[in-house]
């Protein structure tokens, strides 16, 4: 059942809306045709009531021989009179006594038509107990009626005059009338249930883009407070959980450049004393080590102040962007090709960006011996591939190598290796500008960096 749903709550509150009021609608559009039919045959009773008296009267004032002619003249296709010496048969429970009979033996709308002609055949008779009525009223097996009425009435010498009248067919454009009216209310809903609906999911929309942004950049705009009492309590807790996220990043950047800083003066210190080693292997050997400690700290820092996060976004085009580090590296004498389909407009941080993707450009020429850029657009993604010659990456440290201070070579020194810093913070970068980073080994030999950007 669940697979036949919509997804999103604007749908299913549409979908809620006009099921649920079109099909109430239909119901009562049903009960009221149906209301109406019976009505219609109720109002004609009053009619039929007046003509059985009317001919009572004028049957009974007249002599035996007479009576028959009037019966054979008032009779026709939807009336038919008829004589009787005998008293009609009647249902269990009815007395027929001047109107006063019960309907024990008779329930429903049928019964209460019978009551109701019954009682209106005596009014118009005007004799109060002088004559019997017993009627009775069903459907008509004739396709040409609707309804067949059975209206027995005594006469002053004790005989009867039965009735038998058929009610015409009311035609009805109910089907018409019914599909006309539901498509207009069908039409009426859906416009202001998709109103509705999009003012409902609006915030919750702004909720979801804000979060995905959030996993990637903790300085985004704040959710306004605004809409319904629920939607401003979920954004208002969305932004204090906002806040406190901004602070805890905060106090752990800032106790981390603090340690940095504070490090450089031991270092100095031990850098002045290692200068009074007399063995000059051992002095060589002791600065090297200190200078890698320096370098370390300097890229902590850098990578503990995310100085990216703080430039402007602008317009770019990520294929300029991608020829101008590539002509970088190559008027440099490095191996870098560029394959691209031309301009792919952007918005972001081209310092960033620029760094970013010499990072990755700089790893395939320094580990992989050479580096093939192209850059392709996949419906509204940007698609950059950086593949290399390299011996390749081990499957279980793809993703490894994506944390700080990881290095797969573990005997590179800083100068040749790096303090592993630079993977980490190129992820940092592209997952800021919404997109993402994966490496996979080629089938041949070689590592493919692809970067994905949405466009």
């Amino acid at each position: 059942m669940k697979r036949f749903l919509p997804r999103s709550i604007a749908s299913r509150v549409i979908l809620v809306l006009f099921v649920g009021l079109t099909g109430s609608h239909v119901a009562s559009m049903a009960f009221y045709y149906g209301d109406r039919q019976i009505a219609h045959e109720l109002l004609g009773s009053g009619h039929v009531a007046e003509r059985i008296a009317t001919l009572v009267r004028l049957v009974n004032r007249l002599p035996e021989q007479e009576r028959q002619k009037i019966i054979a003249a008032a009779s026709g296709p939807r009336l038919q009179l008829s004589g009787s010496k005998q008293a009609p048969p009647r249902r269990s429970g009815q007395s027929g006594q001047s109107g006063q009979s019960g309907q024990s033996g008779q329930s429903g709308q049928s019964g209460h038509y019978e009551s109701l002609l019954r009682d209106l055949i005596n009014k118009n008779l005007s004799r109060n107990g002088g004559n019997t009525v017993v009627v009775r009223y069903g459907p008509a097996v004739d396709r040409s009626a609707s309804s067949v009425i059975r209206a027995s009435v005594s006469l002053d010498d004790g005989s009867w005059l039965t009735f038998r009248l058929l009610s015409p067919v009311q035609q009805y454009d109910f089907p018409m009338r019914l599909v006309l009216s539901t498509g207009l209310m069908g039409l009426a809903v859906l416009v202001a249930g998709i109103w509705f609906a999009r003012r409902l999911s609006a915030p919750l929309t702004a909720v979801a883009r804000v979060a995905e942004r959030l996993g990637a950049d903790a300085t985004v705009a704040k959710l306004p407070e605004r809409g319904p009492l629920e939607v401003q309590q979920m954004a208002r807790a969305f932004n204090k959980m906002q806040e406190r996220i901004q602070a805890f990043v905060a106090d752990r950047t800032n106790m981390l450049v603090a340690i940095a800083h504070d490090l450089r003066t031991p270092i100095t210190r031990l850098r002045l004393r290692a200068e009074f080693i007399e063995d000059d292997e051992q002095r060589a050997k002791t600065l090297a080590d200190l200078d890698q400690m320096e370098k370390m700290i300097s890229s902590v820092l850098s990578f503990a102040k995310d100085e990216h996060k703080t430039e402007e976004r602008s317009n770019l085009d990520l294929g300029a962007l991608l020829q101008s580090v590539c002509t970088d590296m190559s008027d440099v004498g490095h191996p870098v090709a560029f394959d691209g389909e031309g301009a792919i407009a952007f918005v972001g941080r081209p310092l960033a960006l620029k760094r970013a993707f010499t990072n990755l450009i700089d790893n395939a020429v320094k580990y992989g011996k050479c580096a093939r850029v192209s850059l392709a657009r996949q419906q509204d993604r940007a698609v950059v591939r950086i593949e290399d010659d390299g011996p390749g990456i081990p499957e279980a440290d793809m993703e490894r190598v994506f944390e700080p201070f990881f290095r797969i070579d573990r005997a590179r020194n800083v100068d040749t290796g790096g303090a592993g810093l630079g993977l980490p913070l190129t992820r940092a970068i592209i997952r800021a500008h919404g997109g993402d980073i994966k490496l996979s080994n080629l089938d041949t030999k070689g590592v493919r960096v692809e970067v994905t950007l949405p466009v």
